[in-house]
């Protein structure tokens, strides 16, 4: 079953933050700089919606990363 893009607006700007990275792989802390939100909030998103962001299986200084599970997975630019 191929993931889908979130249909809702948090999942949007988080999966952005991916696409505009190349899909790097990126902590939550980071992602919430990027969008002005708390690093919870995004935790929280990236472990509820694992169908679509995949966690590393090696998290450095204990910090864990995520990713788009699927590369070819990306948003519209915003305002298209």
């Amino acid at each position: 079953m191929r993931a889908e893009l979130p249909d809702d607006a948090l999942g949007q700007r988080i999966a952005r933050v991916f696409a505009s990275e190349g899909n790097a792989w990126r902590s939550p802390g980071g992602i919430a700089r990027m969008l002005g939100l708390p690093t919870h909030a995004v935790e929280a998103y990236l472990r509820e919606h694992s169908q679509l962001f995949t966690k590393s299986e090696i998290s450095p200084g204990g910090t864990d990363l995520y990713r788009l599970r699927e590369a070819g997975l990306v948003p519209e630019p915003a305002n298209s």
